[in-house]
């Protein structure tokens, strides 16, 4: 018990001691009598002046020895070439061609319990993909999915694919009465 009381009092005095030297050395701190000498230092000259002459600079000072003011003398840059020579002409290249639409193809359209279509379609004789209404994939978006026929876009002009070999049927006639069956 003895032991750690008197380890204790000892790391106490060594952190009280470093404190009190920390703080000495923070603020006693004095560039001018570093600059001068008396600190065990070479005496230096700046430029033109002594370092005696030290004193803090000003806005002023700061202003006129900016390194990156635009009035600051220094090396400047060489002058501008003037050249009789006229300028190149400029040839203008012509567009690039359109980018051709993919080969895309209406294999199949599958219907799900829930009454949502899904087009199969293949693009550039590739194996075909389900596609639902909204989807995008290679610059087309589905728009809508019929019984035999597909409308999407691509690149914002309308496609209309249908099924191979399927003609689209027109809309039925709607029944004039519902029970009530045509005769032929």
């Amino acid at each position: 018990m003895i032991r750690k009381v008197a380890l204790e009092l000892v790391l106490l005095g060594l952190l009280l001691y470093s404190f009190v030297s920390i703080r000495g050395v923070l603020t006693g701190y004095d560039p001018l009598a570093d600059a001068s000498g008396s600190v065990g230092t070479v005496s230096r000259t700046l430029g033109d002046l002594p370092v005696d002459d030290y004193r803090p600079t000003e806005g002023r000072d700061i202003y006129e020895k900016n390194l990156f003011h635009p009035t600051r003398t220094g090396i400047s840059a060489p002058p501008p070439v003037v050249r009789d020579e006229p300028a190149p002409e400029v040839i203008e290249q012509p567009a690039p061609p359109p980018e051709p639409m993919p080969q895309i193809l209406l294999k199949g359209i599958l219907e799900e319990p829930s009454g949502e279509r899904v087009a199969l379609i293949s693009i550039n004789n590739e194996r075909s993909k389900p596609y639902r209404v909204g989807d995008m994939f290679n610059d087309f978006e589905v728009i809508e999915i019929g019984i035999l026929e597909a409308s999407l876009t691509w690149k914002g002009e309308p496609v209309d694919l249908t099924l191979r070999g399927q003609a689209v049927p027109e809309k039925a006639e709607p029944d004039l009465q519902p029970g009530v069956r045509r005769r032929r």
